[in-house]
């Protein structure tokens, strides 16, 4: 009887040197060896502070401007493996965290589309403004019914950077004003500041405008401002414009804010008046216009490169004449504006 149950026991002891056997590769396998282990470095979106347990560290934990960074898997003598890091500060010249509007838009490809353009407020029916993006070139059709000159009206620009800085633009325009109903302009915008930089955009504007009643045409200068604070942008434009002569000449004051609703909506407010200064004798026994006053609400949706646009709201000038005549009288108007059109930038 012993030695049956001595036999037994011999064989089950077999039986687990066996199976210890057989398990010991497999667990060799899935334990790697620390000294083959490759050095791996790996930046992190979420920090915290040292975690010996190789658990992720948490982001409210993060120090401002810090990042941390794995090292080598070591092993020691509590754990098989111990997963290392250390705190490394950010470069303070580096690329800002700010989530913005302006941040995220200026990050963009060059061909990022119409919703940079409208940022830039690059679709604002009439203010300039001094951003200017190398290789861009966008265009903007509109077109409505202006009840206080009781006629259509249209506007139209085609643009195209060449330089960073530089941009060469053609402008259309129908309607009543101080001169002929179709008015041209060639010229361009050149951005001089830049937010980035200098806390501000700014720049300047030259054009021709061979729109005087006589057909002469205007040079026109003008100061560009702008600034995003997030997704709100505020914008303004001076021009002055006057012909060889210098006995026509026009001062243009346009200014307006934006506010980026989202991704694919832009709305705001666009301001212009234009008011004539003319000693020409040549007006003399003319109806002219001597100013214009627009204020209007805008939106812009845009779709990749395509956009949607729209405007509305109130609408006045004066005419004044026939000038030198005994019946000479100055009316003022008021009304709505309303035009709507599409633009693109590419």
């Amino acid at each position: 009887m012993a030695q049956r149950v001595g036999s037994v026991i011999v064989h089950k002891c077999y039986l687990i040197a066996l199976i210890c056997a057989a398990v010991r590769p497999a667990y060799a396998q899935v334990i790697p060896d620390p000294a083959s282990t490759p050095v791996q470095q790996v930046r992190l979106d979420l920090a915290g502070p040292e975690d010996t347990g190789a658990k992720r560290p948490r982001a409210a934990d993060r120090p401002a401007n810090t990042h941390f960074t794995f090292e080598q898997a070591t092993p020691d003598s509590s754990s098989l493996r111990v997963l290392h890091y250390r705190l490394d500060r950010l470069d303070p010249a580096g690329p800002s965290n700010d989530n913005s509007a302006e941040t995220l838009r200026d990050h963009d490809s060059v061909n990022a589309g119409a919703a940079r353009a409208a940022d830039a407020g690059l679709l604002l029916p009439y203010t300039l403004t001094p951003r200017v993006y190398s290789g861009q070139s966008w265009v903007r059709a509109v077109a409505g019914y202006d009840t206080a000159a009781t006629a259509f009206r249209a506007r139209s620009v085609a643009e195209s950077a060449v330089t960073n800085y530089l941009a060469v633009r053609v402008e259309y325009e129908h309607g009543p004003a101080f001169g002929f109903q179709d008015r041209v302009g060639l010229g361009g915008r050149l951005q001089v500041l830049n937010q980035k930089k200098h806390g501000i955009d700014g720049g300047f504007a030259v054009f021709y405008q061979p729109k005087d009643f006589r057909g002469e045409g205007n040079v026109v200068g003008g100061l560009m401002l702008g600034r995003r604070f997030g997704r709100l942008g505020l914008f303004g434009s001076a021009l002055f414009g006057s012909d060889p002569e210098g006995d026509d000449q026009d001062l243009d004051g346009r200014m307006s804010v934006l506010y980026r609703v989202g991704d694919h909506l832009e709305i705001g407010w666009d301001n212009r008046i234009r008011y004539v200064l003319s000693t020409d004798a040549k007006r003399f026994g003319t109806v002219n216009t001597d100013w214009e006053l627009a204020l209007e609400p805008t939106a812009t949706v845009t779709l990749g490169p395509l956009a949607i646009l729209s405007e509305a709201g109130f609408s006045a000038l004066q005419n004044s004449g026939p000038i030198g005549q005994l019946n000479d009288r100055r009316i003022v108007h008021t009304g709505v504006i309303a035009m709507a059109g599409a633009g693109a930038a590419f």
